[in-house]
């Protein structure tokens, strides 16, 4: 994990490039955005990077937590109102049942154990509370750009099916409500606490 997080610090201001350029992060953002229940007080998005998610949420309660303390320098640019955390997403230095909803984009896929990071968001999540989580979805594309951004970058980067990404959170005490492709190339699964 080392690794990875220094490859997060010293490329943040270029992956915020990046993020704003892509057609597919933002089709992705809004996506999640319409999966919020409506009347959402308080949000948790992990792995929050620059607060690009976060800068579109409208509620009383904004946090985000990343293991980069770049990304989240550059979060802290987008204005008050954000509580913002440097901690691992394996860890969330959060009480029980704390956010309505709790998001991660794009996190699952860098981690070696996916499932304590679901045990995490699952328990800082409210009951009835609503788990929006994506991740690059196993195709032959995503395969080839894995091995790629592996070789050039260090970065462990796996993809996962719709039921590979239910199952972690199954098992890690969540209920899926609902599981979809975003354009073929992200999974996008939208969970609750088990009650």
């Amino acid at each position: 994990m080392e690794k990875t997080r220094a490859y997060y610090d010293r490329s943040a201001l270029r992956l915020e490039q990046r993020k704003l350029a892509c057609a597919l992060d933002h089709e992705e953002t809004m996506s999640i955005l319409s999966s919020m229940p409506e009347g959402t007080d308080s949000v948790l998005d992990v792995g929050c990077g620059t607060g690009h998610l976060l800068d579109e949420i409208r509620c009383r309660m904004r946090a985000g937590v990343d293991f980069s303390a770049s990304m989240l320098r550059l979060a802290r640019g987008r204005g008050p109102g954000l509580h913002l955390v440097l901690a691992d997403a394996t860890h969330l230095p959060f009480k029980d049942s704390s956010f309505k909803v709790v998001t991660c984009q794009d996190v699952v896929g860098h981690l070696p154990d996916p499932g304590m990071m679901a045990s995490e968001i699952v328990r800082c999540c409210a009951p009835q509370g609503r788990i929006i989580v994506t991740a690059n979805a196993r195709t032959l594309a995503s395969r080839i750009v894995s091995l790629y951004i592996g070789a050039r970058t260090g970065l462990r980067v796996r993809s996962y099916r719709p039921d590979e990404l239910q199952k972690i959170f199954e098992v890690s005490g969540g209920r899926v409500l609902s599981s979809e492709l975003l354009r073929g190339s992200l999974v996008k699964l939208v969970a609750s606490p088990r009650e």
